[in-house]
């Protein structure tokens, strides 16, 4: 969609609004490029809502939809084998709890991509929690942290592999 963010008045609404444009509704894409022998970029995987079944090891039932932001905070292992991708606003038991997507990097005969192989939700009970906030890994992929803006205690939540 087309963002809106120089030669506008202030009245006309918050810089970097979205404006819209002519296509289908929001859903959040991650692009993944790679780098060649010769030092230039070159698109390798796009993982989106509608790509998710083809890459998924999880249930058939996982959806993503338009509204969950899917993609909205991201990060990459050191190796680049571990990438964790964020969606605040997916709906688990209550509207906008979130969730957080661990994709592993596989290469096999037929493709080299990144594959879905955990989904992490947050154990609140809490709407408009937003856990995917905000999202960060360890450099040996050890650890995952996430960040949920509205969580109502702080307890520290671990994931095991």
């Amino acid at each position: 969609s087309t963002i809106r963010s120089y030669n506008q008045r202030p009245d006309e609404g918050y810089p970097w609004v979205d404006v819209g444009d002519s296509s289908s509704e929001a859903v959040g894409k991650v692009f993944i490029y790679t780098k060649n022998a010769q030092g230039f970029y070159s698109l390798q995987q796009t993982i989106t809502a509608e790509s998710l079944n083809e890459i998924s090891d999880l249930e058939s039932d996982e959806v993503i939809n338009s509204g969950d932001m899917f993609g909205y905070d991201l990060d990459v292992d050191h190796n680049a084998n571990t990438l964790v991708i964020t969606s605040p606003k997916a709906d688990k038991n209550l509207q906008n709890q979130g969730s957080a997507y661990i994709f592993k990097y596989e290469t096999d005969s037929t493709a080299t991509r990144y594959r879905l192989k955990q989904k992490i939700e947050s154990y609140g009970i809490y709407p408009n929690e937003y856990f995917g906030q905000s999202i960060s890994i360890t450099n040996n992929a050890d650890k995952i942290v996430v960040g949920a803006n509205n969580t109502g205690y702080n307890l520290p939540i671990r994931f095991d592999q």
